[in-house]
């Protein structure tokens, strides 16, 4: 099971999980404690490359909000942005284009309704360094559903 708080969860753990939602081409929504739902992304990106990682967000939410990480003293570029079902040319910018260091803590926001999120992770100005990459994406859902595992 993932933590509240994946930097405190084990290495493995999380490669298993990230493994499933990967091989499943859908998310492995968790529970949490306080009734929300959460999942986990992860990719190695080499020096020099770019890389995306989607989410596809199946129903409406109440909220959404995201973190991500990269390995500890190195930094990557990340723009994230929703493309909602009924308006994919119109992408909805949840962060335009800039590096981070460790980690990177998004907003809460409200959106428009079902959609494809993506975390687009830009290494190509490292020449020498390959990088791993998380997302943790937590939601609130609008009507009382179980998670998709599937």
């Amino acid at each position: 099971a993932i933590p509240e708080d994946l930097r405190t969860t084990d290495p493995q753990a999380l490669v298993d999980h990230a493994s499933k939602v990967q091989a499943s081409g859908h998310a492995v929504w968790v529970e949490a404690e306080a009734g929300y739902h959460k999942t986990a992304l992860a990719s190695y990106i080499p020096a020099g490359e770019t890389t995306e990682l989607k989410l596809n967000l199946d129903e409406p939410m109440a909220w959404l909000e995201w973190s991500s990480g990269v390995d500890e003293g190195y930094d990557v570029g990340l723009a994230v942005r929703f493309e909602s079902q009924g308006e994919p040319d119109s992408p909805c910018v949840l962060r335009a284009a800039t590096r981070f260091e460790d980690a990177v803590q998004g907003e809460r926001v409200t959106l428009p309704g079902a959609g494809v999120l993506r975390f687009e992770f830009d290494n190509s100005y490292s020449w020498l360094n390959g990088k791993n990459v998380c997302v943790e994406v937590s939601v609130q859902r609008l009507a009382a559903s179980s998670p998709e595992t599937g």
